[in-house]
């Protein structure tokens, strides 16, 4: 008879055990002192670091001597910190108080049952062991018994082997039966009932080949041969068992759900056994290490008559308990082979998505399966399976981790910018679809998609965009900047006669494509950066045109000049040829690259209106920045465009300017040069109006007449040759400004009109004024445009035929401290009583007045910085 006693389910402490615990806890008692004087040491550094923390604070606080008033309200303020702290502290260690009683109670309660335990075990077996006394001669049935058990067994082990081949024949039968059903996804019903004899066979196997242990070497061998046919057997049924289980999902779609059942009843009986069989295999382990260190312990104490009994009676548990648990029994691994073939069928999926589709963008658009099988997972396969085997997790995991995987290879690919994008949202569509359809967080999940470089994919997305976007703009400025440069035909006209280049529509087909795409992504961060990109490539491009139209009015300017010099040159017999002229039809280009720019800020501002609605505040006014920013730009470089068409027109009328207040002006031998003037104005104003776009046509009429009044201006102080005889330059002036005004006040409002011509006005005042009104006249001039430089009054009196050096010098002293007087107070002389015509004629209109209001300050401020000083 085999006795298993219950003592051997429990080993206490050994002896050797106490010992050492005894000596560490005497050595540990020997040594107060020393953690005495440690935690001392520890409690002054503590107070130490304190105090230099304060010190530090204090001195922060009270940096100059001021703040000492302020030492009242800190120990106010620094006490309701501390009593807050206390406080919460308080709270704190009170919990952690109750944690920790809570916790030494279990334990207390643990140690009084294990002891109960104990003790009614050694009661066990004490009875166990007294009773074999009572039963004459149990020595002789303990061995009898014995005999007859092993014979029993020898018996059995004998009709087991006679009868496995035939059970074996059965069983590959039914196995048969099941493939064929396997394969058209039915009910496989033989699964369990092939498991349960397949099972009782393995065992027996198992039981057998341990038992032949101590035998002979060629009994083994022979053994092992006659469960060849088993084992080939095991291997044919656990590789139908696993592919069934590598098609979970597709049977529960299509086949019968009870075989998902079926297969994970037999995965977990058999995870059961190995985990019984590795319990009972551990704990024999450790009952033999505890005796082992028992008898180490004895060994040392052989006087000791308790530490021999207590050896010997351990020895007899260790027997009677290794005969409970050596069944033999390998561990089959089932569980992880189950969960092996899952994950080979989920990478396969992967694997024959990736090689059904060409293009990247096309499988992106195919990967809704995954969120389909994680669902049937979800609602069906885990109500099938064991609980604790977590088998939805155990999925989103071989999933998750398979997808990264795919991701990462589309990366390695170096793909588009299309592409990349896709990534992107794909990305954020997987991670708030687990999140909401699923519950699942995608942030606790290993590995990160895309090895969490988001960022880095939209940094190579940004450049991939800026290099397209500066290609294609370099192919562009090249076409474009080629035609405004050669100018061998006529800018291209709308049905309206609008001039125009086709480089701001294409910029703008490029730039609206790759902001399509970027929005189609869904991801305001991205859409964001790539306008930004787009911004900063357009003022690339803006910057480029504006030192192109510069250059090209610069070489028209040397020419005119080169040409002046030659034509003086041959008046004094010198040779003209070798002047060569930059092609014609600059002024037709200015307008149409001017043109061009409204049409950019008009899609810059369409654009900002169709995205705004589309991303959420955060991004959204970067968006509207960065096209506000670009449509500023536009606008800039349109004014620009007229600034410098203005320009080339001042060249064009500057010989005229020259002959104005000179002796052939008054000989009326070039009475001509102001109707030469404002035909040239007309012939341009013209242009303008069929061929610039209405948005600019009043911005340039202003301008010309700003450079007109400027031209005027410095034609009359800084001309060396001009002279001014009253009355009769009187009567010329008033003649020229009328026929000016008439030619403008065809293209703008006489109100606007009228505040141009006041600065004109009291220019020509100063032809009139004496050492009794020049105060006044002056402070209206200084009032309307006050930058206005003195050596423009004083060009002007010095040219007057009727005022020597001495007046000119004194009227001069009188500007200047007049100009003193109004920088230290503006209204030392103030002239909002006075007309502007008080002490000249007025050659405007009587109603003209220097302060005709902000508005009119605003629109002729400007025009003395344009004045030009003749050399």
């Amino acid at each position: 008879m085999i006795n298993i006693s219950p003592v051997a389910l429990y080993s206490g402490p050994s002896s050797r055990q106490q010992q050492q615990q005894q000596h560490q806890q005497s050595r540990s008692d020997s040594q107060p002192g020393q953690r005495l004087n440690g935690a001392t040491q520890q409690g002054t550094r503590l107070v130490n670091d304190h105090a230099e923390t304060a010190v530090a604070r204090l001195t922060d606080l009270l940096k100059t001597p001021d703040d000492l008033d302020k030492i009242d309200a800190l120990i106010e303020r620094f006490t309701r910190e501390r009593a807050a702290l206390d406080a919460q502290l308080n709270v704190a260690i009170q919990a952690q108080l109750d944690i920790i009683q809570s916790g030494l109670g279990a334990i207390t309660t643990a140690q009084n049952d294990m002891v109960n335990i104990k003790q009614e075990m050694e009661k066990l077996d004490k009875t166990c062991t007294d009773t074999q006394s009572l039963v004459r001669d149990f020595a002789t049935i303990d061995t009898i018994s014995k005999c007859h058990i092993n014979f029993a067994n020898t018996l059995e082990m004998v009709e087991h082997l006679e009868s496995m081949g035939e059970t074996l024949e059965n069983l590959r039968q039914q196995l048969d039966q099941d493939r064929e059903s396997a394969e058209a996804q039915a009910n496989s019903r033989n699964l369990l009932p092939m498991h349960f004899q397949l099972s009782k066979l393995l065992d027996f196997r198992d039981q057998a080949l341990r038992q032949a242990v101590k035998a002979r070497k060629d009994v083994q061998e022979t053994l092992r041969r006659y469960f060849i046919p088993l084992d080939k057997f095991e291997r044919e049924f656990e590789e139908h068992l696993f592919m069934l289980s590598s098609i979970l999902l597709d049977i529960l779609r299509t086949g019968d759900p009870s075989v998902v059942v079926r297969v994970c009843k037999i995965i977990y009986m058999e995870d059961q056994q190995d985990k019984r069989a590795q319990a009972l295999e551990q704990a024999s382990k450790t009952s033999a290490r505890s005796t082992n260190q028992q008898r180490s312990t004895s060994s040392g104490n052989t006087g000791s008559w308790s530490a021999s009994a207590s050896s010997a009676a351990d020895n007899s548990i260790i027997k009677r308990f290794g005969a409970f648990a050596n069944t033999g029994r390998q561990s089959r691994d089932y569980k992880a082979k189950f969960l092996s073939a899952i994950e080979r069928a989920v990478k396969a999926d992967f694997q024959g998505c990736a090689e059904s589709f060409n293009e990247p963008l096309e499988m992106l658009d195919n990967l809704e399966w995954i969120f389909q099988d994680l669902t049937l997972v979800q609602e069906e396969l885990v109500k099938r399976t064991p609980p604790e085997w977590g088998m939805f997790d155990v999925f989103v995991g071989f999933y998750h981790s398979n997808l990264s995987d795919l991701l990462n290879k589309v990366v390695k690919l170096e793909p588009d910018g299309q592409t990349i994008l896709k990534l992107l949202e794909w990305v954020k569509l997987y991670n708030s679809t687990m999140k909401a359809e699923l519950g699942v967080d995608v942030k606790n999940l290993e590995p990160k998609l895309l090895d969490g470089r988001e960022n880095e994919l939209v940094e190579d997305y940004l450049k991939l965009i800026v290099r397209k976007l500066e290609e294609w703009m370099s192919s562009l400025e090249k076409t474009e900047t080629k035609s405004f440069v050669e100018r061998t035909e006529s800018p291209e006209e709308s049905p309206e006669g609008i001039y125009g280049m086709q480089g701001a529509v294409i910029m703008f087909q490029m730039v609206s494509q790759q902001i399509d795409v970027a929005a189609d992504s869904g991801q305001g961060r991205v859409l964001a950066s790539v306008v930004s990109e787009c911004d900063r490539v357009m003022a690339k491009t803006r910057e480029h045109w504006q030192q192109m139209l510069e250059h090209e009015v610069s070489l028209v300017k040397s020419s005119r000049e080169r040409l002046a010099q030659s034509t003086n040159s041959n008046r004094s017999g010198g040779d003209q040829s070798g002047v060569d002229e930059p092609p014609p039809g600059l002024t037709d280009y200015i307008m149409a690259l001017a043109n061009d720019q409204i049409r950019a800020a008009d899609y810059c501002e369409a654009i900002s209106a169709r995205l705004s609605p589309l991303v959420s505040a955060k991004y959204g006014k970067p968006i509207v920045d960065a096209l506000s920013s670009s449509t500023d730009g536009f606008l800039d470089l349109a004014k620009s465009c007229l600034s410098q068409l203005v320009e080339l027109i001042s060249l064009d009328v500057r010989a005229a300017f020259d002959t104005l207040f000179t002796k052939a002006w008054y000989d009326d031998s070039h009475a001509g040069a102001m109707k030469l003037i404002c035909n040239t104005y007309a012939e341009y104003l013209e242009d303008v109006q069929a061929h610039l776009t209405p948005d600019l046509r009043g911005v340039f009429v202003e301008a010309l007449l700003e450079s007109f009044i400027a031209d005027y201006i410095s034609a009359m102080a800084s001309n060396k040759k001009a002279t001014y005889k009253p009355p009769a330059c009187f009567d010329l002036i008033t003649e020229e400004i009328s026929e000016a005004i008439r030619l403008f006040n065809a293209h703008m409002e006489m109100d606007l009109l009228q505040q141009q011509f006041d600065v004109l006005d009291l220019c020509i005042a100063i032809l009139q004024v004496d050492s009794n009104t020049i105060d006044e006249d002056y402070a209206k001039l200084k009032q309307l445009c006050p930058d206005v430089p003195n050596w423009v009054v004083e060009g002007i009196l010095s040219r007057r035929d009727d005022l020597g050096k001495k007046e000119v010098k004194s009227l001069m002293d009188q500007v200047r401290q007049t100009a003193l007087a109004l920088q230290s107070n503006p209204h030392a002389l103030d002239p909002a009583n006075s007309s502007t015509g008080s002490t000249t004629n007025n050659t405007v209109g009587a109603s003209a007045t220097a302060t005709s209001g902000d508005s009119g300050i605003a629109g002729v401020q400007t025009v003395m910085s344009k004045v030009r000083k003749q050399s």
